[in-house]
Formats: structure tokens, sequence, C-alpha cells
């Protein structure tokens, strides 16, 4: 089974994609996770992803579509899986059902308010060693020494977290 998750960055779909992993036992697939990786890796996409990625804008279907079907041909992800943020466009849609051919399909639509989506993406931050996230303007600030997973000092803000990117 794939389960899709639809919505706008900072709707919540990383948070629930945990939870519905553990109910459904299937491993997540985060495609923003999965461009920031290849963003900066040694993959011939990653110098086009990352110029995208830095400009707010959606990268091409074509493209995201290429990258996606060799996700998920994976091993990893062969059996399933639960889909975040894509599809994100009609024809990543009808990819995805040409390219799973058997498996079905459970989409969850994340309706947010544009204002709430904004402060939790302004506010977000996370632990660079277990990437678990904080948000400074709807949490307040938990972390003092350390993240509260793993212990780590170290903390950083997505380049895409910006006022300028989530307005476009």
């Amino acid at each position: 089974m794939i389960v899709v998750l639809i919505g706008p960055p900072g709707s919540g779909k990383g948070t629930q994609s945990d939870v519905i992993s553990i109910q459904f036992n299937l491993p997540i697939l985060s495609i923003g996770d999965m461009f920031r990786e290849i963003a900066m890796s040694d993959e011939p996409e990653s110098e086009l992803i990352n110029k995208y990625m830095k400009e707010g804008k959606l990268i091409p279907s074509i493209l995201v579509n290429r990258v996606i079907e060799k996700f998920l041909s994976s091993e990893k992800y062969k059996d399933g899986c639960v889909l975040d943020g894509y599809p994100r466009t009609l024809d990543q849609g009808i990819f995805l059902q040409e390219i799973i051919n058997h498996q079905s399909i459970l989409a969850i639509y994340f309706n947010i308010d544009s204002q709430l989506v904004k402060e939790r993406i302004l506010g977000r931050f996370f632990c660079k060693n277990c990437k678990k996230i904080y948000n400074t303007k709807l949490d307040g600030l938990k972390v003092r020494d350390g993240c509260d997973s793993c212990g780590a000092s170290d903390f950083t803000y997505r380049n895409d977290d910006e006022e300028k990117i989530i307005n476009e």
C-alpha cells in the first residue's frame, strides 16, 4: 500500500507520517528530505535540484518523477511506503498510478490555514544529529542544553524556511 500525504509545507505531513508509518508498518519517503539529500550529494541532478530549492520553486515534474521512480523501485520501498509531499501535480499523480501497478493508494489531504503554516515554517529548526524538529514560535524554545531526543547541541534551520519562499 502507498499512503500519500498531500498538503502545504508546514501542514504536519512529516509529523503524521511517523504515526502512519508505525500504524501500517511502512517506511517513509519524504520528498523534501529526499531532495535535500540529493542536493547535497554528487548525484547528477544535485546542482539542478539545489537551484530550484534555493529559489523556492517547484522542481519540474519530469525530474521529480524520474527520481521518485528510482526510489520506489528500490528494495526499501518496493512493498509500499508513506509518501510525504508527492504527488504535487495531476501529472505526478497519474505517473504514480502508472508505476505502482497493483498497489492500493490511500490519500490524505491536510487542509490548514496559511497563516498557521507560515508560523510553523518560520519558527522551525531541527537537531542536526537526529533531525528532531522544534518550533520557537508555537512551542516556545524547550531546548536548553541539547536535543530532547539525542542530547546533541547542534541545531540548524532548513535553507528553504524563509518568508519569501513560503509566499512563492
